[in-house]
């Protein structure tokens, strides 16, 4: 039902952000600092980002991740939108 299709949702939007992610932390210097990652080191590719996923969805995880980053973002006073980064 309804429930399994925001699941759905937030499924397809980890693998889309997973390519986001690979590509950014690659090209951004200011993103490896966030991740904690210096200019040398190795950048995690796709299939990483892709374990890490399966392993949140094995242990039934990534809704509680996701309400606790909206939560914070909320607790924030941030307002996040969709949009392309340059």
């Amino acid at each position: 039902g309804l429930e399994k299709m925001k699941d759905f949702g937030i499924y397809r939007k980890m693998v889309a952000l997973s390519y986001e992610l690979e590509r950014s932390v690659d090209d951004r210097l200011s993103f490896r600092r966030f991740v904690g990652l210096e200019y040398t080191d190795a950048t995690p590719d796709h299939s990483s980002y892709c374990r890490f996923r399966n392993q949140l969805v094995k242990l039934n995880l990534e809704s509680q991740l996701f309400n606790e980053l909206d939560s914070q973002i909320e607790k924030l006073g941030l307002v996040i939108k969709q949009g392309t980064l340059i």
